[in-house]
């Protein structure tokens, strides 16, 4: 931590200006909510998949990327509207209650305090965040800068949505730092150019430190692990 009164480093050079956050995994604890529906929701169209395999194959990624990835591998076609009463299944689950991921109020306020400026860059929908955040008792400090992979022509694990926000908020992508739980989410981040950081509340994370994150196990550790 800083000494009270002194300039953090981001604003004496070219380091830290900006830390760009996901929010399911990292800041909330939505993923098992979202996971159920898409599951209800691809069975009633016939298609069966055990949790740990969807886990596998779509965390940090997309509903629309998600389905049009089933679509494709398994040769079927969703109704029209499939991904849009997805959306809003999961918003009434989320609505019901969210909690936050243990330590992220913590460090979001510290990091706050600090100065340098904060943002969420997630796959869901911007108002599916809005809705998780708020829940959750986030929403504010992020000032309403929620980004969304539905604001660009890519989702992660393409670096657009990342790019999308450093942009949004004037900073280059070099002064950026990510904190991520996923491997498409690290894997843009890192395509993007930014510094990130891998959580990993279980341990292990050897797929995101491969990719090109710095793992840590505990979300309280964020804000010391960027210099602040």
């Amino acid at each position: 931590m800083r000494e009270p009164g002194t300039a953090p480093e981001w604003v004496q050079g070219d380091a830290l200006a900006l830390v760009v956050f996901d929010c399911d995994g990292v800041l909330v604890d939505s993923e098992p909510i979202s996971q159920r529906v898409s599951l209800e929701m691809i069975a009633e169209h016939g298609v069966e998949m055990e949790p740990e395999e969807m886990a596998a194959r779509y965390l940090g990624t997309s509903d629309a990327d998600m389905a049009h990835d089933i679509e494709r591998r398994l040769g079927i076609a969703f109704p029209a509207g499939f991904v849009d009463e997805m959306q809003a299944r999961k918003l009434v689950a989320f609505r019901a209650g969210v909690l936050a991921v243990d330590g992220a109020a913590d460090a979001v306020a510290a990091i706050a305090s600090a100065a340098p400026g904060l943002c969420v860059a997630s796959s869901g929908p911007r108002e599916a965040t809005r809705v998780k955040l708020e829940s959750a008792g986030l929403l504010e400090p992020f000032d309403g800068h929620l980004f969304s992979a539905y604001d660009v022509p890519r989702g992660k694990p393409h670096p657009d949505v990342f790019l999308y926000a450093a942009a949004r908020m004037g900073v280059e992508p070099a002064r950026c730092a990510v904190v991520e739980d996923s491997l498409p989410g690290v894997r843009g981040a890192v395509a993007a150019g930014m510094r990130v950081l891998g959580y990993a509340p279980g341990g292990g994370g050897a797929a995101l430190r491969d990719a090109g994150a710095e793992v840590f196990q505990h979300m309280a550790d964020v804000p010391g692990l960027l210099g602040l």
